[in-house]
């Protein structure tokens, strides 16, 4: 049975994990079935298993490079979680926004029109404190 792709989304499976880890001591790990981070990471650990057998680190060395390299890894891959969880919400803004724009069009209060204006601003800006403020603004002077 073909496997899937391992991706930082799926990686957090520890099992498979260390059986990748220890693939990568023996040298047997196969790249193909890594995703962008994936490979990176067992890349680099595949050379520090290497230079330790070679003689190359003593197991302390090697140790403290794998831990630092894994951190380096969770780091990399949490930044590209939240960029993708960033951009999902961009996208639903977008949205909202273009729902807001019709709406905009449909209404014939000025008042409406005007809040709805602010929140479409808001969401396509990603600042939400714009919207808060001049809302504010706006009952206040009602």
């Amino acid at each position: 049975m073909e496997s899937e792709i391992l991706t930082i989304t799926n990686s957090r499976n520890v099992e498979e994990f260390r059986r990748l880890e220890n693939q990568a001591y023996q040298g047997t790990i196969n790249f193909s079935k890594l995703g962008p981070f994936e490979t990176w990471y067992f890349l680099r650990l595949t050379k520090i298993y290497e230079d330790f057998k070679e003689n190359l680190k003593t197991k302390e060395q090697a140790s403290a490079e794998k831990e630092k390299l894994f951190a380096e890894y969770e780091d990399r891959a949490n930044a590209h979680l939240l960029t993708i969880s960033n951009s999902i919400e961009i996208q639903e803004n977008i949205k909202l926004a273009g729902t807001l724009k019709a709406d905009i069009n449909k209404e014939t209060d000025t008042a409406k029109m005007l809040e709805m204006a602010l929140k479409c601003i808001s969401l396509m800006t990603g600042d939400t404190v714009f919207y808060e403020v001049n809302i504010r603004k706006c009952q206040s002077k009602n």
